[in-house]
């Protein structure tokens, strides 16, 4: 079945013949203006300029699958639909006149018969309430369409994805203290996916403020000097102190720190091995020392490439948990520290890897694009698959939709 609110895109884009349109008791109606998309309560396109059998009519549309949604829904009782000049129906199911709650009527009009033909044909077959508004059409739509607005989808969950990241941002702190904090807080957030993001974004920010800036300023000098054929490997005197304060910091073993972590708060269940939380606060420790010990300098020093290929020889960077959080977390912080010291140079850099680096999708994001005929080399690797089911599809954001917009030109 149709869901309605697609109906009401199809009424708001015209995706219909707009002649010999005619009520269920026969009035000529001719539409002038279909009214403005209402997103709050009350009738669903106010503001409607109609001519019914030559009468102008100024007022609100109502639509409904079907015509005895109208009283399902209460409106016969509901003074704000008093001003409802047409009830629009998708089905010609015992479809008529609807009553006001001011003893007036309001005419139907029953829509499917004048909808164009591919609509007719396609989307009505639908039956699930979680498949896509362009279920069927996919796979008859230009692939430079999609790639659009994959692109835009892209381009959007950067500017999520710089926001969050932001959010981060301790303005308390020097610039470049609160950019290395933002950093590791966001990635320690990301290693944490899928069962302990808030115990490890926890851990992160008591964590942070135990070892000072200056910590590790010969190895930070060696790192420097290391910097020309790649990043050093962690010192391991200082990398097994900071893992063993993070462990304690933690609450996973005795500890002598008042304000650590309870053991409770960490979730050992249902995950993979590499998910461990020990395993993850291993990876932190390691991701600590490069930060405290590096410094901003690796940062500003750095194209994204190099950046990129530099950081992925570290363990807090393997495996594809680190694939991924290279792109969602160095990538928008490159773009960041390029922002704050105008290397804007850098800045397109971050954009252009975003859009062109190749991300796995979730299950559930990538399936329904497959099964409304997409093709998986188009949407299986695109950084856009995900946002564009996130952004768009989820929260059924048709009308910004450039695919959607396509389709209903028919």
């Amino acid at each position: 079945m149709m869901r309605e609110e697609l109906f009401h895109r199809l009424w708001e884009h015209h995706a219909y013949n707009g002649e010999s349109l005619k009520t269920t008791c026969g009035k000529q109606v001719q539409i002038e203006t279909p009214g403005l998309l209402n997103h709050f309560d009350g009738p669903d396109f106010p503001k409607a300029r109609l001519f019914i059998d030559g009468l102008s009519f100024f007022g609100s549309v109502e639509l409904h699958i079907r015509c005895n949604d109208w009283y399902l829904h209460g409106h016969e009782s509901d003074p704000n639909y008093n001003n409802v000049i047409l009830h629009v129906v998708l089905h010609p199911d015992d479809a008529g006149p609807v009553r006001l709650q001011d003893g007036t009527t309001a005419p139907t009009l029953i829509l499917f018969p004048h909808l164009h033909s591919n609509w007719q044909t396609t989307l009505f077959d639908l039956h699930q309430q979680n498949e896509l508004s362009c279920a069927g059409f996919l796979s008859q739509i230009s692939p430079k369409v999609i790639d659009f607005q994959l692109n835009q989808a892209a381009d959007v969950y950067f500017s999520v994805k710089h926001t969050e990241l932001m959010e981060l941002f301790d303005t308390k702190l020097p610039p470049s203290e609160a950019f290395l904090k933002m950093f590791w807080v966001a990635w320690c957030d990301g290693l944490g996916i899928p069962n302990n993001r808030e115990p490890m974004k926890e851990l992160a920010q008591k964590a942070w403020n135990l070892f000072p800036s200056e910590v590790g300023r010969e190895q930070a000098l060696k790192s420097i000097h290391a910097a020309e054929i790649g990043p050093p490997l962690p010192d391991d005197d200082l990398f097994l102190q900071m893992k063993d304060v993070l462990t304690m910091l933690s609450g996973l073993k005795k500890t002598p720190f008042p304000n650590s972590l309870k053991p409770e708060q960490w979730n050992f269940k249902g995950g993979r091995p590499v998910n461990n939380p020990q395993n993850r606060i291993n990876q932190a420790a390691e991701l600590l020392w490069f930060l405290k010990s590096a410094g901003l300098g690796w940062f500003l020093k750095r194209t994204v490439f190099e950046a990129k290929q530099d950081i992925g020889i570290f363990s807090f960077a393997a495996g594809e948990r680190g694939h991924v959080l290279n792109h969602v977390v160095l990538l928008p912080s490159m773009f960041i520290i390029g922002s704050m010291y105008h290397k804007f140079l850098l800045c397109e850099e971050a954009k252009t890897y975003w859009k062109s680096g190749k991300q796995p999708v979730p299950k559930q994001a990538i399936s329904p694009f497959l099964q409304a005929g997409g093709r998986n080399e188009q949407f299986g690797m695109h950084p856009g698959t995900l946002p564009q089911f996130r952004y768009y599809c989820k929260k059924n954001k048709c009308e910004s939709c450039f695919i959607f917009k396509n389709i209903l030109r028919g």
